[in-house]
């Protein structure tokens, strides 16, 4: 290759000439690639002067340049020796470079031309193609589209003549190609009565040149109207003339049936949501779908596991319905009643009334009436809910109505299970109010049961208040002293007796009720509840007679607890029976069971009472005349606690003032005794004539503790009567200081105290040494009664747990037999 420069670097004048003419850049580096040739147009492709460039390395002055292809290649010139033709866009340039390096003896001949304007037209070409490409596919999805879619298309010339082949149209309407050009295709198509309103909305449209949209009916293939929407808009040229119009007409019938299923289902809806009594809501629904969706609308439900009754139904016809309404249960619909239909589950169809059809009725009344309904068919629609089947609804049409088609069927599927719905609330809500009837009758009752409540207390209580200000003025003579205290000591054991009761209930209401099972014998237990009611039947000269089977067997029970069972029954007995009644008892075994049968010839029970007799505080007669006192409870507790044991009750009477009788029935147990013998007798209650032989207390020092000055001074006088030795404290404090200055035989203490309770005393003795008492036996007086007080009593340190009220018999044996068990021990 001929050198571009002399030694001195410059290049032959005619050289330089030409070189500075064309059009590529020219460059020539040294082996250290460093320019010795810049022409001018290199200089404005590289954005450097000559000066900036000759005699200095190339990829010092533009270092973007050797990392950049042109780079590349002139290093791989150089090692390799063959010329190279490389193309990029140089960002720093800002242009398209094609540089060819071509290794020269001094160097490396670099030949550099703008490929820019070339690119873009390029690239420009090759969008044009590929947008060609595209509209032609464009185009041919389009017609593809025009032909499968359902939706009629059309273009017109900006003098509304149409241009555009539509198949859609043809296909839709019937018409040959050239009625639909000719533009009376479409003013034919169009229901008459819809015709000026269309060509007058295409002409507002086109003389606005705005969006043209009407709705109208439009003739299909089969000569049936079908209800379209057609919209158009102009297609403007720049200059803002019509170029064309193009438009759509569109099939709106499903549309419109979805609206109206909507509004039915809508106005179905607030029909049975404006009342909440069931029959005027279903009442409303069928007057809501007739005429609009039916001519005949009925709804049958049934009851429970019975028939299908009509309880709602409109017409059409009002003279129809007349007659269908007069003939009342002769005649529930135009058909007969869709039983099937309920127990399927399953939408049926309803045939074509003919007389064909009538010809099968039997009843000639019936016959006739549903004559009036010849013609009429329609759908059987089941009414159902979580699987429960509650009714029927039944829709007809006649022949003035399209029939029934499957999107219609979804239509009365749906408001069925609205109507389901609106049977299940209105359930619900009679359950809810029953339940409101029931919780405000029990309110009212606990309401009636307090102020019974306070009425028994209070009346033994003003018998005990007056008598005990009487008996402290000192006036009275001895019998009338004698008759007073009798009065107080039976008033207050009224009371006693209505606090048990109210613990028992509490227990049961708790479930705590506690029973100590044991073999027992019934006739013992009978007769100790005979004897404590003799008195109270005797004084009202009423006659108790007893059948007691020796051979009733025993029965695993609480004796205690059954004694109550047979007391409550006999004093219930005796309260309702009149003077001079009768009051019988029998006790027998039938079969493996023991039964107790307690009847009197008494007022009886009404029969609509009977069911609620055991029922806690429910009395026949709860008002403020009532002749009979008494809580309401008795029955309550005794029904439980003969449940309890395994057994029943029942009431019987055979109306007011014909007596009644109760029957406890309980299963017998096998004899369990260790040597194989029969079980023993359980014995009654303590009788009060025993108090004669209660033991003697002589020099037992006794130490009281209790809050209430009443309670120690009748324990000081009930256990000096004995005579013992009483000391008394008002307080735990007082009672620990005593024991420890004094160590007692006997600690009697109250739980319920001021500061500090007996629990806390009695752990505080238990603490002490046994000089300083901490041994001493102790008995805990309180008047907490329940199971969980007697057993933290007796594990805090209390050996014997008596409750208040006291009975001073109970109470001086109980404490009796404990001092003998420490002096055993």
């Amino acid at each position: 290759m001929i050198p571009l420069t002399d030694t001195r670097g410059s290049a032959p004048p005619r050289l330089e000439h030409l070189l500075e003419v064309v059009t590529d850049g020219v460059l020539a580096l040294d082996v250290q690639g460093r320019p010795t040739y810049v022409n001018t147009r290199a200089e404005r492709l590289l954005g450097r002067t000559r000066n900036e460039l000759l005699g200095r390395r190339l990829w010092t002055v533009l270092p973007e340049l050797e990392e950049a292809e042109l780079g590349r290649a002139c290093h791989r010139a150089l090692a390799e020796g063959v010329p190279t033709t490389v193309e990029e866009y140089l960002a720093s340039l800002g242009a398209w470079l094609e540089s060819q390096v071509f290794p020269t003896g001094e160097g490396l001949l670099v030949l550099l031309r703008d490929v820019t304007e070339l690119k873009h037209l390029v690239r420009s070409r090759w969008r044009a193609e590929r947008l060609a490409e595209e509209l032609s596919r464009s185009e041919a999805r389009f017609r593809s589209l025009v032909v499968a879619t359902s939706t009629i298309l059309w273009t017109t010339d900006a003098t509304g003549n149409i241009q555009e082949d539509s198949p859609t149209w043809c296909d839709f309407t019937g018409q040959s190609y050239d009625k639909w050009r000719s533009g009376t295709g479409w003013q034919e198509a169009i229901h008459p009565e819809d015709r000026a309103r269309v060509s007058a909305a295409w002409k507002r449209a086109f003389a606005a040149r705005g969006l043209y949209e009407v709705e109208y009916r439009l003739r299909r293939a089969d000569g049936a109207y079908t209800p379209v929407v057609s919209r158009g808009v102009p297609v403007l040229e720049l200059d803002g003339s019509v170029r064309e119009w193009v438009g759509s007409i569109t099939d709106i019938t499903a549309q419109r049936r979805a609206r109206q299923a909507l509004e039915i289902i809508s106005e179905a809806s607030s029909a049975l949501s404006s009342t909440l009594d069931l029959r005027q809501a279903l009442e409303r629904l069928t007057r809501s779908l007739v005429p609009r969706f039916a001519g005949w609308c009925g709804l049958y439900l049934r009851q429970g596991k019975g028939p299908l009754e009509r309880v709602a139904f409109t017409d059409v016809d009002p003279i129809r319905a007349l007659r269908l309404r007069k003939a009342g249960r002769l005649l529930e619909g135009p058909y007969a009643i869709p039983t099937e239909v309920l127990e399927s589950g399953r939408p049926e169809p309803i045939p074509l009334l003919t007389e064909e059809v009538l010809t099968s009725e039997t009843d000639e009344a019936r016959r006739e009436l549903r004559r009036a309904f010849m013609g009429m068919k329609g759908v059987a629609v089941p009414i159902a809910l979580d699987g429960r089947k509650l009714g029927v609804l039944v829709l007809a049409l006649g022949d003035e109505y399209r029939a029934y088609d499957a999107d219609d069927v979804r239509v009365a599927e749906e408001l069925a299970h609205r109507a389901a719905i609106t049977v299940e609330h209105a359930r619900l809500f009679e359950l809810a109010r029953q339940e409101r009837d029931r919780a405000e009758e029990a309110n009212r009752a606990k309401d009636d049961f307090l102020a019974t409540v306070s009425h028994e207390l209070r009346t033994p209580l003003t018998a005990i208040l007056g008598w005990a200000s009487i008996l402290r003025t000192g006036t009275l003579t001895p019998d009338k002293q004698a008759r007073a205290l009798e009065t107080v000591e039976r008033s207050a054991r009224a009371q006693a007796q209505i606090v048990d009761d109210l613990l028992d209930i509490s227990r049961i209401v708790a479930g705590r009720m506690r029973l100590e099972m044991q073999p027992v014998q019934l006739v013992p237990v009978v007769e100790a509840a005979l004897d404590a009611v003799r008195p109270a039947a005797a004084a009202r000269n009423i006659r108790l007679e007893s059948q007691l089977a020796a051979g009733s067997g025993p029965v695993q029970g609480d004796a205690q607890r059954l004694q109550q069972v047979a007391w409550n029954l006999l004093t219930n007995a005796i309260k309702f029976t009149p003077e001079g009644g009768r009051v019988a008892v029998r006790l027998q075994r039938v079969e493996e069971h023991a039964e107790l049968q307690v009847s009197d010839s008494g007022k009886g029970i009404e029969p609509s009472f009977l069911p609620h007799v055991f029922e806690r505080f429910r009395q026949a007669d709860g008002s403020a005349t009532r002749r009979y006192g008494g809580l309401g409870l008795g029955l309550a507790i005794v029904r439980h606690l003969v449940e309890l044991h395994g057994g029943t009750i029942q009431a019987h009477s055979e109306g007011e003032g014909r007596g009644a009788s109760f029957t406890v029935r309980l299963p017998l147990a096998a004899a369990r005794t260790s040597d194989g013998s029969a079980t023993r007798d359980t014995p009654g209650l303590p009788d009060p004539s025993l108090s004669a032989y209660l033991p003697d207390l002589s020099g037992v020092r006794v130490l009281v503790a209790d809050d209430e000055q009443g309670t120690r001074e009748l324990l000081r006088v009930l256990l000096e009567d004995r005579g013992a030795v009483v000391t008394s404290a008002s307080n735990s404090a007082e009672a620990l200081e005593r024991l420890k200055r004094e160590p007692p035989d006997l600690l009697v203490s109250d739980i319920g105290m001021p500061d500090e309770d007996g629990y806390t005393l009695i752990r505080r003795v238990r603490a002490l040494p046994p000089a300083q008492g901490g041994q001493v036996p102790a008995a805990a007086l309180t008047a907490y009664t329940r199971l969980e007080d007697r057993t933290r009593a007796l594990s805090a340190g209390f050996q014997v747990y008596v409750p208040k009220p006291v009975d001073p018999i109970e109470l001086v044996m109980a404490l009796a037999n404990l001092i003998n068990r420490f002096a055993r021990s």
